[in-house]
């Protein structure tokens, strides 16, 4: 039990991270949001989700998205 508490603690927390700081670009980069961070809220709760529901499957899932828009 211990385990699956700490894997889900570290890579929902991860996944969260990660949505935050994505969303966090978004919301700031377009104008159509007029500074609302409601949707970054939104986003780090469903980074939490997928991270604790899918743990190591879901962090490398959205690492491999980063990565592929970085080499666009």
């Amino acid at each position: 039990m211990t385990d699956w508490l700490l894997e889900t603690l570290i890579y929902g927390g991860a996944c969260a991270v990660f949505a935050f700081g994505l969303s966090f670009v978004l919301v700031t980069r377009l104008p159509f949001f007029a500074r609302d961070f409601t949707p970054v809220i939104f986003a780090t709760l469903i980074g939490l989700g997928a991270g604790a529901i899918f743990g190591e499957w879901a962090l490398n899932w959205l690492g491999q998205k980063l990565r592929d828009r970085e080499n666009e």
